[in-house]
């Protein structure tokens, strides 16, 4: 099974996160400027992905509460609190009812420009969250005694 795109973004974006805050410790602007390059460009490539599994859509909803402004404290919250639930791979029909609800909101500016910017990344959490999960069996199912058979 391979990992979800969101989550291996994610990762990258973490650590070039480090690598900047690293390089601005050092005071080096030109390694600065190109570790922001590259963070501007992993945001892109996110902006576009879709998740693949719960653990992907919880990535994107706690960047999509990151990215919030002030005044939209109580949504990002909200939206942290489902994020960690699905990052423990835990989905539930409310999360996922309360997140489509979310999204025309978000495309009317309700919670602001931010909120009509991240819009399209809610929609793919969304749809990364609602995605139906393969379960593959480990064991064949027990097979019935047969009557009057000796048992040892």
């Amino acid at each position: 099974m391979n990992i979800d795109p969101v989550v291996e973004l994610a990762e990258k974006l973490r650590n070039a996160e480090m690598k900047l805050h690293d390089t601005r410790v050092r005071n080096d602007p030109m390694c600065s400027r190109e570790v922001v390059a590259e963070i501007s460009a992993l945001n892109e490539k996110l902006y576009v992905t879709v998740p693949t599994t719960a653990l992907g859509a919880a990535e994107m909803l706690e960047r999509i509460a990151g990215a919030l402004d002030e005044w939209s404290k109580l949504c990002a919250y909200r939206l942290r609190e489902i994020a960690s639930r699905m990052g423990r791979g835990e989905r539930s029909l409310e999360d996922i009812m309360f997140l489509r609800h979310l999204l025309p909101q978000f495309s009317r500016r309700l919670y602001g420009d931010e909120g009509f910017v991240l819009a399209p990344m809610l929609a793919a959490a969304i749809e990364g969250a609602a995605r139906p999960v393969l379960i593959y069996r480990a064991a064949l199912p027990p097979i019935a005694k047969r009557r009057g058979a000796a048992t040892a």
